[in-house]
C-alpha cells in the first residue's frame, strides 16, 4: 500500500495557488490555438489580433513573434518553457505528416489538462474531493469532443486520435479506444458516461 503525503499549511496554500495559476493558463492556451490556426492557414497577424485575449504581463505571449515564425518548430520554441511547449513539440513529432490545427490544438489542450490534473493531485484530500470531480468532468468532455469531432466530423482513425488521450484522468485508455471504435455517436457517448 502507498503512503499518503500530508502537506503543511503553507504548502497547501502553495498547491492551491499553483492550481489557480495554471487555470489562468487556459486563456494563454486559447491564444496559442488562435495563433497556431493562423500560422497553418497563413492568416495575417492583424486578423488574428482581433481574436486574441489580452492577458496580464506574466501570461502574455510575444504574439507578433509567434505569428511571424518561419516554421511550426520555430513557433514551438517561442512558447514559454513547460508543458505547452513540450506538448506542441510532441504534436509536431507525432503528427509531422499532418500538421493540421485540429491535432495541434488538441495536443495543447491535452498538455493543459494533464498539468491541471497533476496540480489538482497536490491539493489536500479535502480540497481534491471538491475540485477533482469538476476537473475530471472537463477532461472527459474533452475526450468526448475529440471523438465527436475527430472520428465523426473529420473521419479520423482511432490510431490518429489515441495519442490525444489525457493520462491520469478518470477515463482509461481502453474506454477512450472503445469510444473511438464505436459505430455511431450514441454508442460513443454511452462509453463516456
Amino acid at each position: 500500500a502507498g503512503s499518503v503525503k500530508t502537506l503543511a499549511p503553507d504548502e497547501l496554500e502553495a498547491a492551491g495557488a499553483d492550481l489557480l495559476a495554471w487555470m489562468l493558463v487556459r486563456f494563454q492556451v486559447e491564444n496559442i490555438k488562435v495563433l497556431v490556426r493562423g500560422f497553418v492557414n497563413r492568416t495575417p497577424f492583424g486578423v488574428l489580433q482581433e481574436h486574441l485575449v489580452v492577458l496580464p504581463h506574466d501570461l502574455a505571449l510575444d504574439t507578433e513573434a509567434l505569428a511571424s515564425a518561419k516554421t511550426l518548430e520555430d513557433f514551438a520554441e517561442l512558447l514559454p518553457s513547460g508543458p505547452l511547449r513540450k506538448s506542441l513539440r510532441e504534436a509536431l513529432r507525432i503528427y509531422h505528416d499532418r500538421p493540421q490545427p485540429f491535432f495541434l490544438e488538441a495536443v495543447l489542450d491535452r498538455g493543459y489538462f494533464q498539468e491541471l490534473l497533476v496540480r489538482t493531485d497536490l491539493l489536500s484530500d479535502e480540497d481534491t474531493e471538491g475540485i477533482k470531480p469538476v476537473i475530471l468532468q472537463e477532461v472527459n468532455t474533452f475526450h468526448l469532443m475529440l471523438v465527436l469531432r475527430g472520428k465523426f466530423h473529420y473521419g479520423l482513425t482511432p490510431e490518429l486520435l489515441l495519442p490525444l488521450h489525457v493520462r491520469s484522468g478518470r477515463m482509461p485508455l481502453e474506454r477512450f479506444n472503445a469510444m473511438l471504435t464505436a459505430p455511431d455517436i450514441f454508442a460513443a457517448a454511452g462509453f463516456a458516461v
